[in-house]
């Protein structure tokens, strides 16, 4: 879900879960999400507010409006209310209309202007703060848009036809590890069948791990699963190794 977002947008979101405990609240709201926007990237919005908005200032005015009831542990898992996932939607939005990859905080900003009936959007709007002063730079042309839009989805498509391949890849490194299983266990695995193991099995799990390494770098893949694909190739990996060069000694 957060592949596009920046590490600065991702402490947004943490900050704002952490802000969600302490006000005691069992989803994280649009005002957890402005007070993380404080917390990490405060040049940010004093660059659009003025240096009067302060972390202080908001803070107070929040918990006036909301009050503050007992905290909740921080390793709670909470939830995104309903229209914070709006607000992600709409930052996703406004990051494509800007023809722009990441999603940083300036567009997590923009989203919450948009969902205008939010708590957020109602301070925000109460300190002067209105979606076109953030619109005011370059725009885009609609022809850029059409080519960024057609891009997105040519990355999309190459995205999901390799996370196809990484279940392909590590059936062809079982069923390369149950062949030489057979083969060895009936002692029919030759000197240079072994050989052929040994050079191609290092090869393929090179190719593979590229691949697993790139996509988690691009954050493409979660962090579990690229777990999960490695701790199964090392084990594949080694176990066939073992196998082909005790055949080899033969």
């Amino acid at each position: 879900m957060f592949e596009r977002y920046t590490e600065k947008a991702r402490r947004v979101i943490f900050f704002a879960r952490y802000e969600a405990s302490n006000f005691g609240l069992p989803k994280i709201e649009t005002e957890h999400m402005l007070l993380g926007l404080v917390r990490e990237d405060l040049p940010l919005l004093q660059s659009v507010l003025g240096e009067s908005f302060t972390d202080q200032s908001i803070r107070k005015e929040i918990e006036n409006r909301t009050g503050v009831r007992t905290k909740i542990s921080a390793s709670a898992d909470l939830p995104l209310s309903d229209e914070n996932k709006r607000v992600l939607g709409h930052a996703v939005q406004e990051a494509d209309r800007l023809c722009s990859a990441p999603i940083g905080p300036e567009h997590l900003l923009f989203g919450l202007l948009q969902e205008k009936k939010s708590l957020a959007a109602l301070i925000l709007t109460a300190y002067g703060l209105r979606i076109e002063s953030l619109r005011s730079g370059r725009q885009p042309s609609p022809k850029e848009q059409q080519r960024w839009m057609a891009s997105r989805r040519r990355k999309d498509r190459i995205y999901r036809w390799l996370q196809n391949f990484n279940g392909v890849f590590l059936i062809l490194f079982g069923l390369g590890f149950v062949q030489i299983l057979f083969e060895t266990s009936a002692h029919d695995l030759s000197h240079s069948d072994a050989v052929i193991y040994a050079i191609g099995f290092p090869i393929l799990t090179v190719i593979t791990g590229g691949l697993l390494f790139w996509q988690y770098r691009r954050r493409r893949l979660p962090q579990k699963w690229a777990q999960r694909y490695l701790i199964t190739m090392t084990a594949i990996f080694f176990a066939t190794m073992g196998m082909v060069f005790a055949g080899i000694q033969r």
